[in-house]
């Protein structure tokens, strides 16, 4: 956790986002408000311009970007419940970032069955997504046949491939939320209508999000994400009704 409150840190001034508390509450910070870490890393300093709070380390247990509204509230969820393409990057958001060599070269990467499973689920709610790689690596393609999710890869202009699939399904980039980790994802994730880093993402991609998962990339991001959209179209649907 506190590590990813050091990219946090890294990543200012962007938006406001929320800390939540292992106690249930949460704390929302905002831009103008000051943040440190304790020389000893056991609590952050939240500075306004006439008081000062310190919360523990270990009392928190998620910290998310948001622009007003929490990855549940009403205003996000209706953006989320809008959205016609979901698009995410691979490595570090399906994966844990970390690659397997064998001694014949062969690559390998760690993946997270419970993204599977939300990845299925999302599936068969109607959500169309697609992964968009930089990597060629026959794994990537070989993970995305497993699990029934169509898959670009080798592509190095990001944002001019997400333009062309865009033009090509009819849809404008505001249509579109891009989950990302790192500083090639960071001019698709500012061009379309909703951004997503994952926790352990760069600080360049963690200023670039309107949200940020609790969870790190390949130990169940991409679950967290599915969820999120799940219960939008669940709201949306019940509005609706």
């Amino acid at each position: 956790m506190l590590d990813q409150i050091r990219r946090v840190l890294a990543a200012r001034p962007f938006a406001p986002f929320t800390i939540t508390l292992a106690s249930g509450g949460s704390r929302r910070v905002l831009a103008a408000e000051h943040l440190a870490i304790a020389p000893g890393g056991e609590a952050i300093h939240i500075a306004a311009e006439r008081s000062c709070e310190a919360i523990a380390v270990s009392g928190i247990s998620g910290i998310r970007s948001d622009s007003g509204d929490s990855a549940a509230g009403p205003g996000v969820a209706s953006r989320l419940a809008g959205i016609r393409l979901l698009v995410f990057d691979f490595d570090g958001v399906w994966s844990n970032n970390q690659v397997l060599v064998m001694q014949d070269g062969t690559e390998g990467v760690l993946c997270n069955r419970s993204d599977g499973l939300g990845l299925g689920m999302l599936k068969e709610a109607g959500v169309p997504m697609l992964v968009l790689s930089k990597e060629q690596n026959p794994v990537v393609a070989a993970r995305c046949r497993k699990v029934g999710v169509e898959c670009l890869q080798g592509i190095d202009d990001k944002l001019k491939e997400l333009e062309r699939i865009a033009s090509h399904r009819g849809l404008t980039l505001h249509e579109i939320t891009y989950v990302g980790n790192d500083i090639n994802d960071v001019p698709c994730m500012r061009a379309v209508g909703i951004a997503i880093a994952v926790a352990d993402a760069y600080p360049e991609a963690l200023a670039a999000a309107a949200l940020i998962t609790t969870r790190a990339g390949g130990y169940g991001a991409v679950r967290e994400v599915c969820e999120w959209f799940l219960g939008a179209r669940a709201a949306h649907a019940g509005r609706v009704g």
